[in-house]
């Protein structure tokens, strides 16, 4: 079995329904899964590390940082499916609108909806700010507030029906598309451009970090950084990388280039570790230099990872399920700690202290595999729902 490009398109895939942007025909198994791996790694981070530890730490190699690039491939693989001749304001209108509308949509009807279960469930919120802690959710957490601070709110637990603290991630995607689709078809002509404008991207995050250093509304700072790194996927997508090394992957040039970039990404590691924490704005222990080192591992250590996937993928049943997770990885990141909390609350006692509260493995586990579920089966729901009253195609 060989890695393949999956065609068709389906309500449980975000990318499909609401993007035309994106081909339909054009889905490759080995990004679908390490899109698969990726987020079942953020949910066992949330719903089994975070609840006992204050996050992955530790001296020497702390290898759950060489893991933590996967998410920035999200971004990566956002920029990898760009189809060129459109223009800016189409792209802004068909993309950047569909994406603002359902954060905003599922940040308000997520929250409220939780809101409302909570105090069904005997919750006292008669002091709880709904309305204020939407407008934070919507604003960026600590927004305005000193990056250098230890006071910056970053991953607070606003209240009891706080379920949205991952949305960071769509803020920064969206404020990167801004800068991303002007200069997109510019950059990625080759490779030289790509490069340069990533170096200057970068330095501006370096400047504004060290210099300034205010959390912007909407993660606003972070848009530099997360256009480089949508401008290196739509090159990696323009020149096929991943239909590359699908052919590739068992030539001893290709064996080679994995292994240089494995040892980078180790290394830089070792000596440059991150915070994994882009919601405070922190990448390392060198402040807004950090940043540096921060892209040489998000870029080495995805890239091997995408090999690992592209190995994976010659394997049956394990790379189509994997692959499955992948096609309907946004819907699991939007939906996975509503559904935690919803499956968790009528059982135990929801606190501002942790997202979940603390369990032994075994049963955080078995909450991971359920809200995976429940998050598939809510998301069937409202594709069939959607395709009823002509909100998307079957």
């Amino acid at each position: 079995m060989t890695s393949e490009v999956v065609g068709g398109g389906s309500a449980l895939m975000i990318e499909d329904t609401v993007d035309p942007t994106i081909d339909n025909n054009r889905r490759i198994l080995s990004i679908d899964i390490l899109k698969g791996a990726a987020i079942i790694g953020v949910v066992l981070a949330h719903l089994v590390l975070l609840p006992v530890s204050s996050g992955v730490g530790g001296g020497g190699y702390r290898i759950g940082e060489f893991f933590y690039s996967a998410l920035l491939m999200f971004i990566v693989f956002s920029g990898y499916f760009y189809k060129p001749g459109k223009s800016v304001l189409y792209h802004y209108t068909h993309r950047l609108l569909l994406l603002i509308g359902a954060f905003l949509f599922f940040t308000v009807l997520l929250t409220v909806v939780m809101y409302l279960y909570l105090m069904m469930l005997g919750y006292d919120l008669s002091s709880s700010d709904l309305l204020g802690d939407i407008g934070v959710m919507i604003l960026g957490r600590g927004c305005f507030e000193d990056i250098q601070s230890w006071s910056l709110i970053g991953e607070k637990i606003l209240d009891v029906y706080d379920v949205t603290h991952s949305y960071y991630f769509f803020q920064i995607l969206i404020m990167g598309y801004v800068i991303f689709y002007p200069i997109v078809d510019y950059v990625t002509v080759n490779w030289k451009r790509l490069v340069v404008t990533m170096f200057l991207f970068a330095s501006f995050t370096v400047f504004y970090m060290e210099v300034i250093h205010i959390q912007l509304p909407f993660y606003a700072h972070l848009a530099p950084l997360s256009a480089s790194f949508l401008l290196l996927g739509a090159y990696l997508g323009r020149i096929k990388f991943a239909e590359i090394l699908d052919k590739a992957y068992k030539t001893p040039k290709c064996i080679a280039i994995i292994l240089v970039l494995l040892v980078t990404a180790l290394v830089t590691v070792a000596l440059f570790p991150t915070e994994m924490s882009i919601i405070y704005s922190k990448f390392g222990h060198h402040g807004g230099w950090s940043v540096y080192p921060f892209i040489i591992i998000a870029v080495t250590a995805g890239i091997v990872l995408l090999y690992g996937t592209t190995l994976v993928a010659k394997i049956p049943y394990v790379s189509k399920g994997m692959a499955f997770f992948g096609r309907g990885s946004v819907w699991i990141f939007l939906l996975h700690m509503f559904v935690a909390k919803l499956l968790v609350a009528p059982f135990m006692k929801i606190d501002t202290q942790s997202w979940v509260p603390y369990m032994p493995i075994a049963s955080s586990l078995i909450l991971s595999a359920c809200t995976i579920a429940v998050s598939f089966l809510l998301v069937n729901i409202f594709g069939k729902v959607s395709r009823r009253i002509g909100l998307s195609s079957a």
